[in-house]
C-alpha cells in the first residue's frame, strides 16, 4: 500500500509544537526507522501533516515511543483551520520500547 504521509509523495509538517535541530518534525515523514522527531517531554505535544490534495484514508499507522495518548484529527481545508476528532486513543505505559499503533479510519475519511 502507498504510503501518502512521506515526503516523497509530498507530504509536509508546516506545524510542531516543538523542534530539535537534530530531530526535527520532519523526520516524522522521511520514511526511516533510525530517525524520529524529538519533543521536550511536555505535553500536549502536536503536529499536523499537509497532503499535495484530498487523501482517502484506510488506516493511519503511528510509531511512538513512551506516549500515553493519541487523539487524531481531521481538516478538509486548504489552511490548518476547523479540525474535526476522528479518534482518541490511551495508550499502554511504554518502558521506551517501540509503541505500534494503528487505527482504522471509519468510513474511508477524505483529509
Amino acid at each position: 500500500m502507498f504510503d501518502v504521509a512521506l515526503a516523497e509523495a509530498g507530504a509536509q509538517v508546516p506545524i510542531a509544537t516543538s523542534s530539535d535541530e537534530n530531530f526535527p518534525p520532519e523526520n516524522i515523514i522521511d520514511g526511516k526507522s533510525e530517525t524520529f522527531w524529538a519533543t521536550t517531554g511536555l505535553f500536549p505535544q502536536e503536529f499536523i501533516i499537509t497532503f499535495t490534495a484530498l487523501m482517502s484514508l484506510e488506516q493511519i499507522k503511528i510509531n511512538c515511543y513512551q506516549v500515553k495518548g493519541l487523539a487524531m484529527e481531521r481538516s478538509i481545508e486548504n489552511e490548518p483551520v476547523n479540525f474535526e476528532p476522528m479518534c482518541e486513543k490511551e495508550l499502554c505505559p511504554s518502558d521506551a520500547s517501540l509503541q505500534m499503533e494503528e487505527f482504522s479510519v471509519s468510513e474511508r475519511g477524505e483529509f
